[in-house]
């Protein structure tokens, strides 16, 4: 009966120990869905993370582009208005030219009336 008592014993203690086994085991696999859980949401924000860097990119493109657009413009604009800058100057000159004539005119008529009186 000892004998038997002692392999009872024995196995119990086995039995234990397995059991012991077993929920470390568990503990582990559970650490490791816990783990693996964590990688998921991590894989999930990083494609977010990916999705929005791609729309900024789009985002940015689109911009430059419509900012070297918009230099153009304005380069073409400064140059519209450095034409008529060049144009007013010169239509200034003759205005200019044309009131001494005009002047130059009022003079020489007083000088031909006076001429015309004096004869």
């Amino acid at each position: 009966m000892e004998t038997q008592l002692f392999v009872v014993q024995s196995l119990e203690g086995e039995i234990n120990h397995l059991r012991e086994i077993i929920q470390a085991r568990e503990r582990e696999i559970e650490d490791w869905r816990v783990r693996y859980t964590k990688q998921l949401q991590t894989i999930d924000d990083l494609r977010k993370t990916n999705s929005t860097i791609s729309d900024y990119e789009t985002q940015i493109s689109m911009m430059t582009n419509e900012l070297e657009r918009l230099h153009q413009m304005l380069k073409q604009k400064q140059e519209e208005s450095e034409n008529l800058k060049q144009t007013i100057y010169k239509h200034e000159v003759t205005i200019t030219q044309l009131r001494n004539l005009e002047q130059d005119k009022i003079l020489l008529e007083n000088k031909v009336t006076l001429l015309a009186q004096e004869i």
